[in-house]
């Protein structure tokens, strides 16, 4: 075999490889760009050395998204509770204002008495709904019973025995439900039916419904007062409860945007670079094909084939 043969052999060796590299290189690009991936596999991952670095941001930001999800729903279920302490709230304003009325001078009128007694049963109703809250297929102020109704008829029947206020209209049990928020940080979030506050309200006005004389209706302003105070108390945890999810929720969404934008930086395609890339690759092919073409008398598309 003669020099020159030699020659132009290894010529052909070299631009058959030559080409299958770029080629190579054009298909993988093009998928790069369809994709919007740089790197599909771990195995590819390794290329860039930052293998056990995505893998652990993939970790957290997994983690991360499993607190924001369980964060939304306790935020969904604290926000019911607020609102439903709200109105128990507003309506026991509004029954201790008909109170006072009905220890003033003209308390004892028989249009007064009357008034104070519906406002007290339709107070006693709105309690009894708010408090047996069903948020989401479950009972919001029964504990961990969160299948069982926790209040029974209160409207009819009183929660004073032997002269002191009970929670005996109470389905639930005695757990505060909690979660976590975050690796370090627990809030309880659940409000029970059965807590002072709610007690004092309803006895408050199951005394004012039974009241005799001004001692009664005394010892019962003085209870409803109190109930108020408490139950103002219990909904201001709720709002702290809310407001530390809030803030931790907010830092796990700026973590989840580094970690995204972290791991996007190296898997995700540079869709300009890439672009300038394939082209460069594909003027190189084509200038392959050319010279190839020259040296083995074949046409382009014989190695488009």
């Amino acid at each position: 075999m003669t020099a020159t043969a030699i020659s132009n052999l290894v010529m052909h060796k070299s631009l058959m490889d030559h080409m299958r590299e770029t080629r190579k290189n054009v298909a993988r690009t093009q998928e790069q760009i369809s994709s919007g991936r740089a790197v599909e596999t771990y195995e590819e991952l390794a290329s860039t050395g930052r293998t056990e670095g995505i893998i652990n941001m993939e970790s957290k930001l997994s983690q991360i998204n499993s607190y924001l999800d369980n964060n939304q729903i306790i935020t969904g279920r604290l926000q019911a509770t607020d609102t439903s302490l709200e109105n128990i709230i507003n309506s026991l304003f509004e029954f201790r204002s008909v109170l006072v009325k009905r220890r003033s001078a003209l308390g004892s009128s028989p249009e007064i008495v009357t008034t104070i007694n519906q406002v007290g049963k339709t107070t006693l109703s709105i309690m009894r709904d708010n408090l047996n809250l069903r948020y989401d297929g479950q009972y919001m102020f029964a504990g961990a019973k969160v299948d069982v109704q926790p209040v029974n008829n209160i409207v009819d029947q009183t929660n004073i025995l032997n002269g002191e206020v009970t929670s005996n209209y109470y389905n639930g049990d005695g757990v505060t439900r909690s979660t976590k928020v975050s690796d370090s940080l627990t809030v309880n979030y659940g409000v029970r039916a059965n807590e002072a506050g709610f007690q004092k309200a309803i006895g408050a006005i199951n005394l004012t419904l039974k009241a005799v004389d001004d001692n009664n209706l005394s010892d019962a302003y003085e209870l409803l007062d109190d109930a108020i105070k408490d139950i103002v108390n219990v909904r201001n945890n709720v709002r702290n409860s809310m407001s530390q999810i809030e803030n931790v929720s907010e830092i796990f969404e700026s973590t989840r945007v580094y970690f995204t934008q972290s791991i996007g930086e190296v898997i995700n395609t540079n869709i300009p670079e890439a672009s300038v890339t394939l082209a460069n690759d594909m003027a190189r092919l084509m200038g392959t094909y050319q010279t190839f073409s020259q040296v083995s008398r074949l046409n382009l598309m014989d190695y488009l084939k």
